[in-house]
């Protein structure tokens, strides 16, 4: 899995960083703490340490493109935050990506694929979420069985727009 540089307090831990370690990355500046429970790396993917220091995960189209899948190019960041988070300014949110269900937490700093196309579903117009759909049918990323389940609970005009891939 690629973190992009940014790793939660878990998956440290699950790495074989115990507390002490960490404390001492932080403290010699080998590890940057971004807010409690997440740390970036050396060379962090500066969109992705931004998101995670806004209280959330880089999601919809921004979390889209980190996975090589075409999208237009934007200034805006899009990211999720958990339930409780206040929406930012300037930055597209769980309310402004329209996310489907109020989903937990996120768990890490870069939604999973099936969760970025579901925040995208409506924050893309039509064609360019056909587009995008289509782009992670060339990759290979998922199959389309797969991109059915993540967009199954969006409702049935996302699945339409899934029959128009080619």
């Amino acid at each position: 899995m690629n973190t992009f540089g940014v790793l939660s307090a878990a998956q440290l831990k699950k790495a074989g960083f115990t507390p002490w370690e960490l404390r001492c990355a932080v403290a010699l500046g080998r590890i940057e703490r971004l807010r409690h429970g997440w740390y970036a790396l050396e060379g962090a993917d500066p969109e992705v340490v931004r998101a995670v220091r806004l209280g959330g995960a880089l999601s919809c189209s921004s979390g889209l493109a980190r996975y090589g899948v075409w999208v237009p190019s934007t200034s805006e960041l899009h990211v999720r935050c958990s339930p409780h988070h206040v929406w930012v300014s300037g930055v597209r949110s769980e309310r402004g990506c329209s996310v489907v269900e109020n989903r937990d937490a996120p768990r890490t700093a870069v939604d999973p694929l099936p969760l970025c196309i579901a925040a995208a579903w409506k924050c893309l117009d039509e064609d360019t979420f056909v587009a995008a759909l289509d782009s992670i049918q060339h990759l290979r990323l998922l199959s389309r069985a797969e991109l059915h389940d993540a967009l199954s609970d969006c409702g049935p005009e996302a699945l339409r727009m899934l029959r128009r891939c080619r």
